[in-house]
């Protein structure tokens, strides 16, 4: 079995809009850009609202060949037919430090430490900031994706 290509994952924050419409165009242009993971992260979210957004970004990422990980919500993973749901910090310490599996790096990832991050051992990097506030977000994707 090959080890999927996490070197950029990629975690959604509806916030960060001023519609539920760009965020979907944002999470399309970093798929159309290369990226192949996207987290699912609106922690608030009734139910309902969640499992509209996960059946809709389901369906997007199989079009763009990427995986879907829903936080937190196994039901609404199962449900919305996603590959996984991630794990908080403490249970990945734990797992992480009995088995060989790709490593993440969380938090504060910028175009300009990517490197650091990269050369201290990560396999790869989730984002939100550093892609969905940029003016660019595709050329933003595509940058990342050229330093990883």
């Amino acid at each position: 079995m090959s080890t999927p290509d996490f070197k950029l994952y990629l975690i959604t924050d509806r916030k960060m809009f001023t519609s539920g419409c760009s965020l979907y165009s944002a999470v399309e242009d970093t798929l159309n850009a290369g990226a192949k993971f996207l987290q699912l992260r609106e922690k608030d979210l009734p139910t309902r609202q969640l499992l509209d957004m996960a059946y809709w970004m389901t369906e997007l990422t199989k079009e763009y060949g990427a995986k879907l990980l829903i936080n937190d919500r196994v039901d609404i993973a199962l449900a919305a037919g996603a590959d996984g749901e991630p794990i908080g910090i403490k249970t990945f310490i734990k797992v992480k430090s009995g088995v060989s599996i790709p490593v993440l790096a969380v938090g504060g990832i910028k175009l300009n430490n990517v490197n650091k991050v990269m050369a201290a051992g990560a396999d790869g990097i989730a984002l939100i900031s550093a892609i969905f506030t940029a003016e660019k977000i595709k050329e933003t994707t595509e940058e990342f994706l050229k330093l990883l």
